[in-house]
């Protein structure tokens, strides 16, 4: 699992010394599709809380659902959403591990190493390639 000192090089981009090596921004595998739906239902119940706390303070009905749709938009679908983006642009780069790109462990749509059960990255490769074996026709 990649430190949160990795996960920030990730989120802003820079190149950043970690254990004598280099961080890329496209490196990382750090939103897993866990971590979004996780996330993503912690913003709702509290959006949903804050939302049931600020009824009373709304008097028109109406006015009280769109301040509540426009704060799931906001606050819960959009960082989803550049979260997912994120996921699939690590996913899309992961298969440029030219090693474990070859291997028939290899899942691309998951960028996960089935013999292993971890995730690769285009700086990882989880067996170092003893567990390497070429993909069948």
């Amino acid at each position: 699992m990649p430190s949160p000192l990795e996960c920030i090089a990730n989120i802003t981009g820079k190149k950043v010394a970690f254990r004598n090596r280099i961080i890329l921004e496209d490196s990382l595998l750090c939103y897993k599709m866990g971590e979004i739906i996780y996330w993503g239902l912690i913003r709702f119940a509290i959006v949903l809380v804050g939302a049931w706390m600020l009824y009373s303070f709304v008097p028109n009905y109406s006015d009280w659902w769109t301040m509540f749709f426009v704060a799931i938009s906001v606050v819960v679908l959009y960082p989803a959403q550049l979260a997912w983006r994120k996921h699939t642009d690590s996913i899309r780069n992961a298969s440029r591990n030219g090693l474990c790109a070859t291997c028939k462990y290899y899942r691309s749509s998951e960028a996960l190493c089935a013999k292993l059960d971890e995730h690769v990255r285009i700086d990882y490769t989880p067996c170092g390639g003893e567990g390497w074996e070429p993909l069948s026709n």
